[in-house]
């Protein structure tokens, strides 16, 4: 059994707002929505996840010569090209 303490929070508007939604969406409570939120931030941090995207190469050599993760304008536009989605 867990005890509870009621507590007074100030959260903005707009984020109140998107909670109460997801709660609708999901037949829930706010109270469940931002329990659930909380505790998956909290483990989130205990867990030291910091949201940093590893990079991978698969049977490859990494970049091709010449580029650099610092021209990453380039890199795209070398992925997209004649793709539809940059030119």
């Amino acid at each position: 059994m867990f005890l509870c303490m009621k507590t007074t929070v100030n959260i903005p508007d707009p984020i109140l707002k998107q909670a109460k939604q997801i709660a609708i969406r999901n037949n829930t409570s706010l109270k469940q929505v931002i329990i659930e939120a909380l505790r998956s931030h909290i483990e989130q941090s205990s867990t030291g996840t910091s949201g940093e995207i590893e990079f991978f190469t698969c049977k490859g050599n990494g970049l091709r010569q010449g580029l650099s993760w610092d021209s990453w304008s380039e890199i795209q536009e070398m992925a997209y090209h004649g793709r539809g989605g940059r030119s």
